[in-house]
């Protein structure tokens, strides 16, 4: 899933305010898994 910045900017700022619908919270969600698959990729990779 392919999120714009403008996007992850306005998610940011919902939940920063409370304000965050649940389809944003998701999204957010699935960003930070991703993220989290990434950084454990890297770390793999960079070990041997």
């Amino acid at each position: 899933m392919i999120v714009l910045p403008d996007t992850i900017k306005e998610i940011v700022v919902n939940k920063l305010s409370g304000s965050i619908t649940p389809e944003q919270e998701k999204m957010l969600e699935e960003w930070r898994l991703q993220s989290d698959a990434h950084d454990q990729e890297l770390i793999r990779y960079n070990a041997l």
